[in-house]
Formats: structure tokens, sequence, C-alpha cells
């Protein structure tokens, strides 16, 4: 069966009735309810074909999905022969829809920033990926709380536990099909390329009642396209028209294809969005949205102490070359203030390029890469047993949240009793019924400022700016 959105308040039903027997007599009846509610959204019946049932279904009263309201909703169909009921299915499904558009991701017809991060799937005590809702539902939970609403899987196609707990939990997800490089579709045999489509097809028909997938991508940093991209993306608009579709997660930011719904843009994270670099997010391309393909990949050092935690499968063979290494060189003395700095630059860094990224006006998402360290890296906002290090939730949520308040100038330091030009703009995508936030204080010890606000403010999406002068306080 499927349910999906086809407008804001809407679903299709379909059905498809397996055996062998007459269909003289069938009648399939269905109700749609809020999940955990009594009371019927929308019901009906109807004379099933020898194709299955399909229906058109309204909801004009059905809370529609969105991360901060994961509404989920629920199909109940009966098929019957007279009073004798054959055969019952529930479903659970969401009513949301993702519009790429050239202004950026619309979500249920509201400008919407994907503030993602990147899970490479490493589990350090669990060894492989646990198939339990509970676990999942704790594991996205504990990712919210940094702000994040979305996540890409890296070559990676997720369960069912898991993406029914994505529904639960309100995050957005991108799954790949494990096409990892393009030497790696290159060199597969025959065989293997027809998998990919058997897959491709069959993941889709799966998953698609899952409001949590965000869009269906086959594979990473594949520069240019497959060879059967064409045949996978008509497949998947065919089989799900209601998501955006990619053909490969990062490349140059000058792909145009007619397989890619939006851009997952290489940016060069070899350097700081500072100075000369200060555009380093800018994108010229409009025609459809943009997100940050990768952002960051900065390593802290690893730290030995992390050794003991690891009983089970894993031998953090990269935690005892630390160790060697800080034996080796007399350091252990100082290792915890170079630990505690190196986070602190990990941590500082991370938050200039997200505060850049959501001042361009042409980037409407990123993926920060990683959320979780990888195997024998530290980049991660937290270690692999989901730590925290510099970054808390409280501080993450300050320039990764709904709203952040930016800092729209590349300096930051000032001479005691200098004035200073303030200049800043608030990145809002709360919801839309929030109200504008016009006036802006700034204080500094007994300097203070009340800031010019724009001629326009409130709406979704990047807005400013503010302006003003404080002064810096003299010494004492």
């Amino acid at each position: 069966m499927r349910a999906w959105s086809v407008a804001a308040h809407a679903a299709t039903l379909q059905a498809r009735i397996g055996g062998s027997g007459a269909m003289a007599g069938l009648r399939v009846s269905y109700a749609v309810r809020a999940v955990g509610e009594i009371g019927v959204l929308a019901s009906g019946d109807a004379t099933p074909t020898e194709g299955g049932f399909s229906s058109a279904v309204a909801l004009p009263t059905a809370p529609l999905w969105t991360p901060e309201h994961p509404n989920l909703l629920v199909a109940e169909l009966s098929l019957t022969r007279g009073d004798e009921v054959l055969d019952r299915l529930s479903v659970r499904f969401g009513l949301r829809r993702v519009e790429c558009t050239p202004s950026g991701f619309l979500l249920n017809g509201e400008r919407f920033l994907l503030r993602g991060y990147g899970d490479d799937y490493t589990f350090p005590v669990e060894l492989a990926a646990p198939a339990s809702v509970e676990f999942w539902r704790k594991y996205l939970l504990r990712r919210k709380e940094f702000g994040f609403n979305g996540v890409r899987h890296h070559s990676t196609m997720l369960g069912e536990s898991y993406l029914t707990a994505a529904d639960e939990v309100g995050v957005l997800v991108q799954p790949e099909l494990p096409i990892a490089y393009q030497p790696f579709f290159d060199n597969a045999p025959p065989e293997a390329r027809r998998l990919y489509r058997v897959v491709w097809e069959a993941y889709i028909k799966q998953m698609r009642n899952h409001p949590s997938v965000f869009s269906w991508c086959m594979g990473n940093e594949l520069y240019q396209g497959l060879p059967i991209g064409q045949e996978l993306y008509d497949a998947a608009k065919r089989l799900d028209p209601t998501r955006p579709v990619i053909d490969t997660d990062g490349g140059p930011g000058a792909m145009s294809r007619p397989t890619l719904d939006y851009h997952s843009v290489q940016f060069n994270e070899w350097v700081l969005p500072w100075g000369s670099n200060r555009e380093k997010y800018a994108q010229n391309d409009l025609t459809r949205p943009v997100i940050v393909h990768e952002m960051s990949n900065l390593s802290v050092l690893p730290d030995p102490a992390d050794i003991p935690l690891y009983h089970g499968a894993i031998r953090p063979f990269w935690l005892q070359q630390m160790a060697d290494q800080v034996q080796r060189r007399g350091l252990w003395d100082k290792l915890p203030a170079m630990l505690q700095a190196s986070r602190k630059l990990q941590a500082s860094i991370i938050k200039l390029n997200i505060e850049s990224a959501r001042l361009g006006p042409c980037v409407d998402g990123y993926h920060q890469w990683l959320f979780r360290d990888y195997w024998t890296q530290s980049t991660g906002f937290v270690d692999q047993f989901d730590r925290t290090r510099e970054i808390t939730p409280e501080l993450a949520r300050r320039f990764n949240g709904e709203v952040a308040l930016l800092w729209d100038r590349d300096r930051v330091n000032y001479r005691c009793g200098e004035a200073v030009p303030v200049r800043l703009m608030l990145s809002d995508y709360r919801p839309g019924q929030a109200p504008a936030l016009d006036t802006v204080e700034v204080t500094l010890d007994d300097s203070h400022a009340t800031l010019q606000p724009p001629e326009a403010v409130g709406g979704r999406g990047l807005v400013g700016p503010w302006t003003g002068e404080l002064a810096v306080p003299g010494l004492t």
C-alpha cells in the first residue's frame, strides 16, 4: 500500500489485492485517523478491481508533518465480502510536501532551512546498526537537541526501524544508494548494475510512506552522474512524485542536470569564510536550492583516555597510536591543555562555517560533517559515545537552531574606546505564525545601542540588516 501526500491536505490510498480468488463481492473500506486519536478524519469504501484499490482522500482538517511538529496519521483498510472480514491493513504516514524552487526549499509551502549533519554509521558498542525503534528514537532525539532537523547517510539506505523513529521524532533523512564513489559503479559487473536498479525501486516502494524521507539520492560525489541516472530518476518520480531526487550528493556548483532537483555543492572546506574568503559559501546558480556538502570535516586531537570505553569488538588502535606518540614525546602533562585548545578551535570554526552559510542568501541548507566521530578521526560534534566536547546543545542551538542572530562583519577585535559599526542579520526559520523580531539591542559593559531595523521585518529566511554603532569601553 502507499499513502502519499499529493496536496497540502490530501492523500492517495492505493493497495494491491493478492491471491487467486474471485473478485466478486469484494469491498474495501478505509478510515484515516491521527495517530493516537479516536476521531476519523476521512472514511469511505469502494469496489476493488483486478488491479487493486485506489482512492483520492481529502483530509482538510488533518495536521501536517514537520520536524517541529511530526504529526502522524494512520490509514486503516479492511477487505470484506459480505459480513466476512478477509484482511486488514494499517499504514502510518504523514502529510507534508517538499518543493524545490529557485528561492529555496519549501516545506508545506513555507521557506525551509535544512540544518543537517552527516552520519557515517559508527557503532563502537553495538558494532552493527540495531533494529530497535526505541534505540533510534533516543539516537535521533540526541541529535535534535543540537538544533539539527535533517541528516544525510553516506552511501547507506536506512531500515524500517530507523525511519519509523525518524517519523516520530521529526528528522528529515536522506538515504543513498551504496555507490560511495564513481569507481564503485564503473567497475561493477552487469549483474551489480541490474541490482542497483532493483534495490532502488524496491527501496522506494518500501519506504515512500515515511514522511521523514527528504529525498532519494543515487550516490556520493558522482561528478559526471550515472549512465543509468535518468532511468533511476524517472523510476523514482514514477513511484514517488512527492520527493526531490538527486543523482549525486556532492559536486561542483556548476553542475546542471535534469537529474538534480537540488545541488549539494562541494565548497572549499580547506579555507575559512574570513577575509578574502568571506564569500566562501556564495553560489551564483539560482535555479534550484543549494546545500553545503560535507561542511567543515574538522578534527580535534584524539583522546587516549577513551581507550577503556572500547570493550566490545572494536579495538581503538588509532587512540593507542596517539598514546604511544604522547609517551614518546613526553607530552602527558601538556595533553589536557592541547585537547582543550583543539576542541575550542574546532567549535569556533564550526560555528563560523554554519553562521557564514546562513549569511549566504543562496544557501538553503547544509550537512555538517559529522555529528558523531568516524573511525580513526575525531570530526564530530560528539565522540563515538555521544559525549559532548566544547559544543553543548545550548551553544549549538544559538547558531544551529530555527533562528540565529548573525554578525555580518569579518572583524571581531577592537581597541578600547573605538566605535564599532554594528551590522546584524537574522536567519529566521521559525513557524510562519511566529511574531516578527523588530527591536535589537546590543550591550557591551556600560555601552548600549538600539539598532536601526531594516525597512521590512518578519518572514522566513535571511532578514536584515539591523545597523548601529557601539562604543568599546575604555580601560579602567
